[in-house]
């Protein structure tokens, strides 16, 4: 979190000491209001991590005689680490923080549901991986210099796949936006023609 107060409020293009020193007394009143605001961001996607890690360990416990159950669930696992990482505060604005703690419980809601009927959630898996690939494969083609809103667009990809998982396994939690394999598609196709 630290990192994140200190990037947001001191990343910038110094030219010298004393200009630093200005912005650092300008913005001095703002470093506990802004911590606060993180600590206040973050808290609930510890909260709602803790949850589904326990909920995935229970699971674990309970199919542990279930070799294809238990890969799934380890793989599940993976990817809520995937999805916060320690350094997540850093990783994430607010606003994508404040969508993390749905993720997750989407993703405990499919390991549950994943753990009663395997073949179902496999095959929704098999839809979600086929953009989860061609999103991969956009960032290998990404230039290293590409530009900010190149990023961003590869970015908003990712977002819309976890949404698409969202609504294809907790529909109950609702997404923000309509998502489907057509908006996919053509969100893929925008970041093409704008990439190549």
């Amino acid at each position: 979190m630290l990192t994140r107060i200190k990037k947001d409020l001191f990343e910038k293009s110094w030219r010298d000491g004393k200009a630093f020193l200005d912005h650092a007394a300008a913005v001095q009143s703002e470093i506990l209001p802004c911590g606060q605001q993180m600590l206040a961001a973050v808290t609930p996607v510890i909260i709602s991590f803790s949850q589904t890690f326990d909920a995935l360990q229970k699971l674990l416990q309970k199919n542990r005689s279930n070799a294809p159950v238990v890969r799934f669930l380890k793989s599940t696992a993976a990817q809520l680490h995937e999805l916060v990482p320690p350094q997540f505060p850093e990783r994430y604005d607010r606003d994508r923080l404040s969508h993390l703690p749905r993720y997750l419980k989407g993703l405990a809601i499919r390991a549950e549901r994943g753990s009663l009927n395997l073949s179902a959630t496999e095959l929704k898996l098999k839809d979600a991986a086929v953009y989860a690939g061609r999103h991969r494969d956009i960032l290998q083609r990404l230039p290293a210099d590409a530009s900010a809103e190149k990023r961003s667009k590869t970015e908003a990809l990712f977002w819309m796949i976890e949404e698409y998982k969202v609504s294809l396994f907790a529909q109950e939690l609702k997404t923000p936006y309509p998502v489907s394999p057509k908006r996919l598609d053509q969100m893929i196709r925008d970041i093409e023609k704008i990439l190549y």
